[in-house]
């Protein structure tokens, strides 16, 4: 699989689509990918309405816990997107999909894979970040 990688401060944005990418669904094209940037607002600053963009990209969200980073609910939620402390980015969100004893699988990461123990999660709860993905049911 050809995953999307990072441009602009698009990471939650790139998060979402290569989810739809794990889960069997195709890239979108760099007309669209443009126009979900400009409705996402992440040209030139954090990605404020990702949120918008999720109809497009036909997916629902479920979010995780915010009190804790369990790593056996990333294990029963894959793909899932993780917002962390990276030491290349910064504040940054990747998608975890795979989870292989204690390490998860990163795309759009610093590194492929990684230690969950060696993640930092920012400690207050706003920052910390698990987000879920699935394909959006058709009526």
């Amino acid at each position: 699989m050809t995953y999307r990688k990072q441009k602009y401060s698009a990471c939650k944005l790139v998060a979402a689509i290569n989810a739809r990418i794990f889960l069997g669904g195709s890239d979108v094209s760099n007309e669209e990918f443009e126009m979900m940037v400009d409705l996402a607002k992440c040209r030139y600053g954090a990605a404020l309405n990702v949120d918008a963009c999720y109809p497009k990209l036909e997916l629902v969200h479920k979010d995780g816990p915010l009190d804790t980073m369990p790593l056996q609910w990333v294990r029963e939620n894959l793909p899932v997107e993780i917002g962390y402390a990276d030491p290349n980015l910064g504040f940054h969100s990747a998608l975890i999909t795979e989870v292989i004893e204690d390490k998860v699988v990163l795309i759009n990461a610093s590194w492929p894979e990684v230690q969950w123990s060696e993640i930092y999660f920012y400690p207050d709860e706003y920052n910390r970040k698990l987000r879920s993905f699935k394909w959006k049911l058709k009526p």
